[in-house]
């Protein structure tokens, strides 16, 4: 289990993907999940612990538009508990602390807003608080991994973006490295009006 859901949680009761789905080669990674917000069928379960590091092995992988992490326990079954799956079009912002590279914190817009008020502005996004992570993953393999998920993810959120955006890493007050989408207000299909 991650580290802030209770014992109660039975992992059983999870949705489930094949793990053919889980391990699709060049993307998935081994992860520690220390923190994962609860899906809602286990909410009522979850409770954060004191240990900051406590975790659970787990995968996360880029499966079509979607990212999921799942247990990584149980591979004699035929598929693999999902602690949680996000649309990989509503990533609002990943950051990696600079003492710890290796740990990726998420951060998921709560709804999808329309384009013209997601881009307000002229193309800037409104200056909004930052909801509370939705997971905390230390990678096994360190930050080379990292590197090679953070790659998979601007090319995935490319995707399923219209207009297509670009992800930019930026150092941020607080010795954090930050992934930012910068979404043009114009789709492909407009053209400049006299």
């Amino acid at each position: 289990r991650p580290g802030n859901w209770s014992d109660a949680v039975d992992l059983a009761g999870l949705p489930r993907r094949p793990w053919k789905e889980v391990r699709a080669p060049g993307l998935h990674w081994s992860c520690i999940a220390a923190v994962v917000r609860c899906s809602e069928p286990a909410a009522s379960d979850a409770v954060p612990t004191n240990s900051t590091w406590a975790g659970c092995l787990a995968i996360l992988s880029i499966v079509g538009v979607r990212l999921v992490c799942a247990d990584a326990g149980g591979e004699d079954a035929a598929s693999a508990a999902v602690l949680a799956e996000f649309d990989i079009a509503r990533v609002l912002q990943v950051t990696a602390k600079k003492h710890a590279a290796d740990v990726l914190i998420f951060y998921f817009h709560e709804s999808t807003l329309p384009p013209a008020e997601r881009d307000a502005g002229c193309g800037q996004r409104p200056q909004q608080q930052l909801p509370e992570p939705s997971m905390v993953l230390h990678f096994q393999n360190g930050t080379a991994d990292v590197e090679t998920f953070i790659l998979a993810l601007r090319d995935s959120y490319a995707a399923s973006q219209e207009p297509a955006p670009q992800l930019a890493a930026q150092k941020s007050p607080g010795s954090t490295t930050t992934i930012r989408e910068k979404v043009s207000a114009r789709t492909p299909n407009e053209t400049e009006k006299p």
